[in-house]
């Protein structure tokens, strides 16, 4: 039998397994005694007085009629809930657009304005990966909604992958394209950025990456107007690799179980210098995003326009807590840091450009606007 043909367990193997078991237990514990996921809902704020824009430079959280995403697995909510989630998306409770009624995300601050916006992802489903050839339905439109991210996506998957869905859908939930103001979030590079050490790998070229940001956004300001774009900068990926080192189940599952996630920062064969070698590349991509909303900017749109959003810039990741981190694979963010993310964007939305913070704060709250307080295009 099978069994019978399988190798006697030694004394070293149950040592070895009852050490990765105590990894487990040690971490969910370190979750559950720092577990400092807030309150979901909306914001608890005064009323905005009736509001209507000239252009997008005057657009208020109020005058959002649409949300809608373009992203990879973190705007998907791919392992938030931890172990007990398995390798499902919780797009419900996405920073971002998630819809769920106790979601805590920039789309349930808008909502606190705008009851009526459309687009916000709801409950959970299994991962979502859009891998040639196996690409042909990707998508669960009654949940996903306009959130668009795929996990595992590249940069230039936003235009042959998620853009034309997100028309479809566009048209399917009935959107008045021509009046309404719709807000756009754009986090990509994460998958772009891990095979950055890799010598047959070309997809974290900075003018590559360059080429593929400008490309959608483009599609996007031809066929989607009235629309603000946030295009939310990338962190040092190393971060995610130092705040693992912080536990022991993190760092046996950067060696041996998340490495393939992120082959330059937590391999097996990740070293010090492919992770510094990450961190520059990333930086550059960074500046070349600062390049892209520039051009835009210079160009005076009336009707579109694409702020940087530097939150995550200089967020040194390592100084987080340690539940920041998914217990599936200590590699993506937990529930806790999705609601974290969401206060950080929407506070960054909410700021002039000058004052914007560049890093992620735990101990943040969110902005409540007033009649002078706008999303920010300057």
């Amino acid at each position: 039998s099978i069994l019978l043909s399988l190798p006697p367990i030694t004394v070293i193997d149950l040592f070895r397994l009852m050490y990765h078991i105590l990894c487990v237990i040690i971490f969910v514990i370190a979750i559950l005694a720092n577990g400092n996921e807030v309150e979901g809902g909306g914001l608890q704020c005064p009323a905005l007085p009736p509001h209507v824009p000239s252009s997008i430079h005057d657009l208020r959280p109020d005058d959002i009629k649409v949300m809608m995403t373009l992203g990879d697995s973190i705007t998907a909510g791919f392992g938030l809930e931890g172990i007990k989630g398995g390798a499902n998306e919780y797009r419900g409770q996405s920073w971002s657009i998630g819809a769920d009624a106790n979601a805590s995300s920039v789309f349930s601050f808008i909502q606190s304005f705008s009851p009526n916006v459309m687009g916000g992802s709801i409950g959970s489903h299994v991962v979502e990966i859009c891998i040639d050839p196996y690409c042909q339905n990707p998508y669960i439109p009654k949940q996903d909604k306009l959130n668009t991210a795929q996990s595992g996506a590249q940069v230039e998957d936003l235009s042959v992958k998620e853009f034309p869905y997100l028309l479809q859908e566009l048209a399917s939930l009935g959107v008045d394209m021509e009046n309404d103001w719709k807000l756009l979030t754009l986090f990509i590079g994460a998958n772009d950025l891990c095979g950055t050490c890799l010598t047959d790998n070309p997809y974290g070229e900075p003018d590559r990456f360059e080429s593929g940001l400008f490309s959608v956004l483009e599609r996007v300001r031809n066929n989607i107007p009235k629309t603000f774009v946030n295009l939310v900068q990338m962190f040092n990926l190393s971060g995610v690799y130092d705040l693992g080192l912080d536990t022991l189940y993190c760092t046996e599952m950067h060696q041996h179980v998340s490495g393939f996630e992120c082959d330059c920062i937590m391999s097996e064969t990740a070293t010090d210098t492919s992770r510094n070698l990450t961190d520059v590349i990333t930086q550059e991509v960074n500046s070349r995003m600062s390049s892209i909303a520039s051009y835009y900017q210079s160009q005076n749109y009336t009707d579109f326009a694409v702020v940087i959003q530097p939150f995550a810039r200089d967020t040194k990741v390592a100084t987080l807590p340690t539940n920041f981190l998914s217990s599936l694979d200590c590699f993506h963010p937990s529930l806790f840091a999705h609601q974290t993310m969401a206060v950080s964007l929407w506070n960054n939305m909410l700021t002039k450009q000058e004052a914007k913070k560049t890093y992620i704060d735990p101990n943040d709250t969110p902005i409540c606007p007033d009649s002078n307080t706008f999303l920010f295009t300057y």
